[in-house]
């Protein structure tokens, strides 16, 4: 066909995983339900690379935004059709941002929560190895992603007494 195809092992940066992150919705909450019929071979690649976890895709459907999404800017560089793509991208910059922010708030309440549970009960060491876990996967995160950096002062904020070795309380949890 002619494109040039461009292979992650000739990139100089490898890209950012929210460059990978497409909403499926706009900021206003509206979105449309597309349908397609596509070969059997195709629906195996799909699961292949969302069940890879090599990539921060959730579902098929994060694929195919995010394959659209590329594929109309290639048409762009072909073509001089109307394009709302700029305004797509503000959009979808803002929606991003938006998860993002939701993605951490509920991770904190959930993981607060889970640990008072297990504070409740006396299992101290449980709720140690879970703040642990959560720590291991935050370190993690992509470096470029400032949200690692937000997402690792709120665990000092919150989780610092007990990684440091002190009492775990529920008056800490709550702060």
């Amino acid at each position: 066909m002619g494109e040039d195809i461009v292979h992650p092992e000739d990139q100089q940066g490898q890209p950012s995983a929210e460059s990978f992150r497409v909403p499926a919705s706009d900021n206003k909450g509206h979105s449309s339900r597309i349908w397609a019929r596509i070969q059997p071979g195709m629906d195996r690649q799909l699961e292949t690379v969302v069940s890879s976890k090599w990539f921060p895709y959730r579902s098929k459907g994060d694929v195919v935004r995010h394959a659209l999404t590329r594929h109309f800017e290639w048409l762009e560089t072909l073509a001089p059709i109307p394009s709302v793509t700029r305004q797509v991208d503000a959009i979808v910059e803002l929606v991003r941002d938006e998860e993002y922010n939701t993605d951490f708030q509920e991770v904190f309440e959930r993981l607060a929560g889970q640990v008072s549970r297990h504070l409740a009960a006396g299992r101290n060491d449980l709720a140690l190895t879970l703040v642990r876990r959560v720590v291991d996967q935050i370190e993690h995160m992509p470096e470029d992603s400032s949200w690692r950096d937000v997402y690792m002062e709120e665990v000092e904020r919150r989780f610092a007494h007990m990684l440091a070795g002190g009492k775990a309380s529920f008056k800490n949890l709550l702060s």
